[in-house]
Formats: structure tokens, sequence, C-alpha cells
């Protein structure tokens, strides 16, 4: 298969099974906000978020360094000692999570009554690690087909266990969160078993830690600076106002979070290719490269920011509460918007992780993390949720407008703005038409909008040929 179809494969199947884990989030809405209420769902989403970040603090941004140097090391040994780092730091942190848990309930969700859910969301700090660290493995052998089937299962098994937990065992928030975090070390165990098959074990190298930490950091600091950018939003709710205002958000930002599909395979794929191809001196594959998942990102992204806010209303409340579907049709369109200049972000920031040029892009990241805690600060006490939507939005486009400036100015990509001007054509067509239409039905609009769209962007020219033809036989070469 040829590397252009290999990386179009993985992306495909990348792209599948990240749906299914954003599926994942949807389930969860209804059954947990309709049986246990909006506030239990934010406190859920929130342990949630203090795992991921802390686990991200813990292992230094060591997964990227894997992908980076595995190429030019003995692979297994250095995957076996940045592994090991990486847990040790992340047990570190669990104590400190778990020993604080009263704190950071009272922090983040104005309330005590949550301290026994951070106390055991403190235990999935490793275990993302652990994940993490096998994930990026895969990477760095392109074996990412392998990882994304593995991940798809564990997302099954996920949405099986809570659902068994609330309509079977009639269990309550404690269960939920105890049930995930053991479906969570399960798949963490499996990964790293077939991770250890494929590398043996090897003697940890002292040697390989400094220069893998030195690498790494940089795009840590930038990394947990982007999860906090991301995800300061929730954070500050819940200071402000609590677990109520949290769940609603959250149930907003889970809804518009379908939209990453579209990027996280990009990111998945494009790193380790991009840092051998750099190594090799071919950097005008790596600018083609990024310039067709721009198109990609682009095309898919921006028609559903504007479905959104379309569907929006309807399609929260059947999942949640009247309370959440009212702020929907504001909250969807501003919170996808957001996240679309993530994914443009995301693809930007590998041209310079694979130059090496690390220290830049966290320097973005951290200014722009502390200019979102600004405005959220300001825009929270007046605005509410709203506020909180639009000050992440406002922090994403002036992070990313400098990001893409400065990638003009050091690297010589292909930039297509008639590509991106007929899609903002074709996606106000298609609202145009959906609003003029009447139509109030979701599942009429869901046939509608993408027939509306796509049609009109075939019919400027959007689309090549060409493009069509390789799409179809990616597919083929993915299932062959």
């Amino acid at each position: 298969m040829a590397l252009s179809e290999k990386l179009s494969s993985d992306i495909i199947v990348t792209t599948l099974v990240n749906f299914s884990q954003k599926i994942r989030g949807i389930v969860f809405i209804p059954l947990i906000t309709r049986l246990l209420g909006t506030a239990s769902y934010g406190a859920f989403i929130q342990v949630e978020v203090i795992a991921r970040m802390c686990a991200a603090i813990a292992r230094l941004g060591l997964e990227n360094a894997l992908i980076k140097f595995s190429q030019e090391r003995d692979g297994s040994q250095l995957y076996i000692t940045l592994t090991s780092v990486a847990l040790v730091l992340g047990s570190v942190v669990t104590v400190s999570v778990f020993l604080t848990a009263e704190s950071i309930s009272r922090l983040f969700l104005s309330s005590a009554e949550y301290t026994a859910l951070f106390q055991i969301g403190s235990l999935l700090v490793p275990i993302y690690i652990a994940q993490d660290m096998g994930q990026n493995y895969y990477r760095a052998e392109m074996r990412v087909k392998r990882f994304s089937i593995l991940e798809g299962i564990k997302t099954y098994l996920n949405v099986g266990t809570v659902i068994a937990v609330l309509l079977v065992m009639n269990g309550g928030l404690f269960e939920i969160v105890g049930a995930v975090t053991f479906v969570e070390l399960a798949f963490a165990l499996v990964l790293q078993g077939t991770v250890l098959r494929a590398t043996g074990l090897h003697r940890p190298s002292i040697s390989d830690v400094g220069p893998s930490v030195r690498y790494s950091v940089p795009i840590m600091v930038g990394d947990v600076s982007g999860m906090f950018q991301d995800r300061v939003d929730r954070l500050l709710l819940g200071f402000f106002i609590g677990a109520n205002a949290v769940g609603i958000y959250s149930i907003a930002y889970s809804v518009a979070k379908l939209l990453r599909m579209y990027a996280l395979p990009l990111r998945v794929t494009f790193f380790p290719e991009f840092s051998r191809l750099w190594e090799e001196g071919d950097q005008e594959s790596c600018y083609q490269y990024l310039a067709n998942g721009t198109r990609y990102l682009v095309g898919l992204a921006v028609p559903s920011v504007v479905g959104l806010y379309l569907i929006g209303e309807q399609l929260i409340g059947l999942l949640s509460t009247p309370e959440a579907a009212a702020y929907a049709p504001t909250l969807l369109p501003i919170i996808a918007a957001g996240i679309m200049l993530i994914g443009l972000d995301t693809l930007y920031r590998q041209l310079f992780f694979a130059s090496g040029k690390t220290l830049l892009v966290s320097l973005i990241r951290v200014g722009a993390s502390l200019l979102n805690v600004g405005l959220n600060v300001v825009l929270i006490p007046e605005m509410g949720v709203i506020g909180a939507a639009l000050a992440t939005l406002l922090t994403f486009i002036i992070g990313f407008s400098v990001l893409y400036g400065l990638t003009l100015r050091n690297y010589e990509i292909i930039v297509e703005w008639k590509f991106a001007l007929k899609t903002l054509g074709a996606a106000a067509v298609m609202l145009a038409i959906g609003v003029l239409s009447g139509i109030q039905s979701l599942v009429l609009l869901l046939v509608l909008c993408p027939v509306v769209y796509f049609t009109v962007l075939i019919g400027i020219k959007g689309i090549r040929p060409h493009e069509a033809r390789f799409i179809l036989d990616s597919i083929g070469a993915t299932f062959s």
C-alpha cells in the first residue's frame, strides 16, 4: 500500500473508532442527566477533566519524545524507560489528588459532597498515563489501526458497564465512576500487555531520560496549557456557579465535541510521519499532507458548526433536560466553532513538533491559557455559561491566528483560500435553506443539510474529481 493510501486508511479507521468514542459521551448524557440529574453529569465530567489534566502533567510529554526518538534509538528500551518514568510520576500525583480530594471538590464544584468521586477518580491518573504511552508506541510504529480497534472495544465496554450500573444495579454516581475506572484499568493492562509482548522487557536506560525530558517538557507545557485552555471554562463554572452549570455546559460541549473526530485521526497519523519526512529532508510532502488535512477538516467542520445551530435545540432536548436544551442554539455553534479552531491548531502544530521548534508553540499556548482564564473570570459572572463559551472561542481565535501567522513566516505551506470560501458559501446556502424551509424535524434536517451542502460544494467545484477517487481508493485499501 502506498504511503498516502496508508495514511488515508489509518485516518479512516481512526475516524470511525473516534466517532464511536464521541457517541460514548452522547449516550452518557441521557443516562446520567435523566436518572441522576444535570449536576451529577457535571460532577462526572469534572472528575474526568481533573484526571486528564493531572495525567498530562505527570507524563511530562514523554509520549512525544517516544515518537521523535524511536527512529534513532532502541525503540523498545526507550518505551520501557519513558513509560516507567511517567508511571512513577503519575503515582505521586494520584496520592496528591487523593489526599486533597475534598479541597478539589469545594474548589471546582462548590461543594464537598463529591469528595469520594475525586478520590476514586485519582486512580485514573496512572491509568490514563499507561494508555497514552501505549497509544504512542503504536503511533511510533505506524500501527495506528490496531490501537484504534482496541480503543473502540474499550468504548463499548464503558457504555455497556454504565448502562448495567444504572439500569440493572440501580447504582449512583459513585458506582459509575468506579465502573468507568475499572474498565479503563482493564484496557490499560491489556494495552500494556500487547505492547510489552512486542517490545520485551528491558532495563530502563537513564541516559535516555535527559534528552527525552528536554525535548518533551516544552511540549508538555504547551499541551497542558492547551488542555487548561480547553477545560478552564468548566473548572471556573464549577467555581463560580456550581455543578449544575458545569452539567449544562458539558452537555453542549459533549455534543459539539463530535467535531473533534475530524481532527484527532489527523494528529495521531501526521506527527510520526511528519517527523520521519522532516528527518529525510522531504518538507514538501509535509506541506502537501498539511494542505490536504486542512481541506478535509475545514470541509467537514464548517457545515457541522452551521448544522448544530439548526438542530441544536431539538437534539439536546432529545438527549437531556429542557433547561439544557434552551441554551443549545447559542451554546452549540459557539463551542463547535472553537473546537474547529482547536483542530486547525492541532494540525499546524505538527510542523513545529516535527522540526523541533517546540518552545515557540508552548509559549503561544501558555499565553492563550492565561488569556482564557482572564476572559472567563470576567464573562462567567456576567453571562454564565454563555460567557464561558464566548471567552473560550475568543481565546481560540487569537491563539490560532498567532500560530497561523508564525507558520506562514517559518514554513512554505500551501494556503487554499478559494476552498475555504467555497466551503463557507456552501454552508451559507445550507443555512438559508434550513431556516427558510421551516423544517423542525430532526431527522429531515439531518438528511437535508448534508445533501444541500455537498451538492452546492460539488457544483462550485469545491471537491476535485481526483480527490473523490482517492478517497474511494483509500476506503478500498482500508478494508482490503
